[in-house]
C-alpha cells in the first residue's frame, strides 16, 4: 500500500487476500498501520495461522507442540523450506495464530469485509471463519461460499470466485 501511496492516491482501496495472506491482512488492517483499507475480500482466506498449519498438516498441531515446548523438526511445505521452531514463534508473538486474537483484530475491523470460503476446502475450517466473521464490534461482514474446493483460479470454479468478488467490490464502492 506505502508502494501504491508513491505513485497515486486512490479514492478507495480494496484489498484482496487469497489463503494465507488473510492471516497477515487481518493484522494489518486492524494495525492500520498503512494507507487505509476501505473494503477487504479474503477469498478462501484462512482464519488463523494455527488452524490453517493444523489442516494442511492432516491434524498436527504445530502451535500447540512448541507451547509444549516440544522439538519440531523443519520440512519442506508446497516445496518451500519450514521451520516451525522460528516461524511458529514469531507467528504467535505477532498474534496469528489464535482464534481469539482473529476474534479481537476482527472486532478492530471497521471496514466491510468479504469472506468466500470452498464447500469443500480442506485448508479453512468454516466454523472458525464463521467465529471471526461473527467477532463484537466489527463492521459489515459478508460470508459466501462457493461449491469448490480452496482457491480455485481456472475454469469454471475460477470464473465464479471472480465474479463474486467483483460483485463484493461492486456492491461496497
Amino acid at each position: 500500500l506505502f508502494f501504491l501511496e508513491k505513485r497515486f492516491i486512490p479514492a478507495k482501496r480494496i484489498l484482496i487476500t487469497y489463503s494465507a495472506s488473510a492471516v497477515a491482512a487481518r493484522r494489518l488492517i486492524a494495525d492500520q498501520n498503512t494507507p487505509k483499507v476501505d473494503h477487504w475480500v479474503a477469498p478462501f482466506g484462512c482464519p488463523d495461522g494455527q488452524d490453517m498449519l493444523k489442516n494442511l498438516l492432516a491434524g498436527v498441531d504445530l502451535v500447540e507442540k512448541y507451547l509444549r515446548g516440544e522439538s519440531i523438526e523443519p520440512f519442506l511445505i508446497y516445496g518451500r523450506f519450514f521451520d516451525p521452531n522460528v516461524s511458529v514463534p514469531d507467528a504467535i508473538q505477532n498474534k496469528m495464530t489464535r482464534l481469539e486474537d482473529a476474534r479481537n483484530d476482527m472486532g478492530k475491523i471497521k471496514i466491510p469485509v468479504t469472506w468466500i470460503i470452498g464447500t469443500y476446502d480442506y485448508m479453512v475450517t468454516r466454523g472458525r471463519v464463521k467465529e471471526i466473521l461473527n467477532a463484537p464490534g466489527g463492521g459489515v461482514r459478508e460470508l459466501i461460499e462457493l461449491a469448490t474446493g480452496h482457491n480455485p483460479r481456472t475454469g469454471p470454479e475460477g470464473i465464479e470466485s471472480f465474479k463474486l468478488i467483483y460483485e463484493s467490490i461492486a456492491k461496497h464502492l
